[in-house]
């Protein structure tokens, strides 16, 4: 089944989010459907809301990003749509710059790409 949501957090601490639900709570989880691990970087953690929406947060590494060489898997999940909500470190820009072959990770509003305005 799939979700409503799907986030994904990269962390350097990833037993905070996998061994702890205070996290869940905080975002109005309700219910948690599922923790699974998948392949060697990623666990979900499923929850429900109050209000019936189902969310899947995976949490995995920082590593998880890594551009050098990019992991077949972390390059499909990007390239099935990734909108950077948070990234302090510009890991996640550097990323999407790495796959699509432009320096700062941005895409033109026609697909194509482009040079950043100096947003971060």
């Amino acid at each position: 089944m799939d979700s409503d949501v799907d986030l994904i957090v990269l962390t350097g601490d990833t037993s905070r989010y996998i061994e702890d639900e205070g996290w869940i709570a905080a975002l109005g989880g309700r219910e948690v459907l599922r923790t699974q691990r998948w392949g060697l970087w990623l666990t979900e953690r499923r929850f429900s809301t109050g209000s019936g929406l189902e969310v899947e947060v995976d949490v995995t590494e920082t590593a998880w990003a890594a551009t050098n060489p990019v992991d077949p898997v972390t390059a499909s999940v990007v390239g099935g749509g990734l909108r950077v909500l948070h990234d302090p470190h510009g890991q996640l820009r550097a990323l999407v710059g790495a796959l699509l072959g432009t320096e700062n990770g941005e895409r033109r509003e026609d697909g194509g790409e482009h040079q950043a305005s100096g947003r971060t």
